[in-house]
């Protein structure tokens, strides 16, 4: 991101939040903590122990350390002039809330949030341009600022962090197999964004087939045993969630999927595998 913008500005609120999440964790230590969660029908007991509050210090620490070495930390003070919203979210919200925001149009730099309500409140409140993370990697991509690898490692980022929203197509998700490790966790996480209820099937089966068909083209080097690996996860993947219709997505998904002889013979096995007769996909379908 900062070979794309060229400079990097947060606000020192950012850092004293986190320095403050810091302090909240380190007063716990050397203190018995415990917490109940209801899950699958029972209550269930967390012991938080020294061990954990200080793994998570570390993170916060490594967090905000990562933060400070690629970003400029600037002091933000609210404007002389502002606008009635601003004078209204200052008023409700605390003197810090738009800090992103006036540092955004300080400096005429875009506001990166994936907060869209946020990037809404700062633009009405400041005027100030806005864009969220990843439309700001695809943009660095495109400008050959960030290579394929290390866009598709941000991708996973985002799925493993659960981003409400996130796109792909096969061509990232051959990428993430490509470099993931030998569990396949990185591809798991991006394939959860696949597929399951309200999914615009259209869209997500040709982003399936567009993966299939890469990752069994000659041109792609990868073991054997991954590219099968890879093929069942994104199988399972989008028939997700289709109770009533998975049998009709299945048999699309054949149809656009690779001709090639080994991808062939591993959809057998799959089918084989999931108690599928062949001859339930052969049915034409519209």
């Amino acid at each position: 991101l900062r070979a794309w913008f060229g400079t990097l500005y947060v606000s020192a609120a950012c850092i004293r939040m986190i320095d403050r999440m810091i302090q909240k964790q380190g007063q716990g230590i050397g203190q018995r903590q415990m917490s109940v969660s209801w899950h699958d029908g029972q209550f269930i007991r967390h012991e938080v122990d020294d061990a954990f509050l200080r793994s998570q210090i570390a993170v916060l620490e490594a967090g905000k350390a990562k933060i400070v070495a690629a970003c400029e930390v600037r002091a933000v003070l609210v404007p002389d002039h502002t606008s009635k919203i601003a004078d209204k979210m200052l008023e409700t919200a605390g003197t810090s809330i738009l800090d992103a925001a006036f540092l955004a149009s300080e400096h005429d730099v875009p506001l990166l949030s994936d907060d869209a309500r946020f990037r809404a409140w700062g633009a009405a409140a400041t005027g100030c341009r806005s864009t969220w993370l990843q439309a700001a990697l695809i943009a660095a991509g495109r400008a050959g600022a960030l290579t394929m690898p290390d866009y598709a490692r941000a991708v996973v980022g985002l799925t493993a962090r659960r981003h409400s929203f996130v796109t792909m197509n096969g061509g990232v998700l051959c990428a993430i197999c490509r470099q993931d490790d030998e569990a396949l966790h990185g591809l798991k996480a991006a394939l959860e964004y696949v597929g399951g209820q309200g999914a615009e099937m259209v869209s997500h089966l040709m982003v399936v087939a567009e993966f299939l068909g890469t990752l069994w083209s000659h041109d792609v080097d990868m073991p054997l045993l991954r590219r099968k690996a890879a093929t069942g996860l994104a199988l399972d993947a989008l028939l997700k969630g289709q109770r009533a219709d998975w049998l009709d997505w299945l048999r699309r998904l054949v149809h656009h999927a690779p001709r090639k002889v080994a991808f062939r013979r591993y959809l057998a096995e799959w089918l084989t595998g999931h108690f599928i007769p062949l001859e339930a996909i052969a049915a034409p379908t519209e």
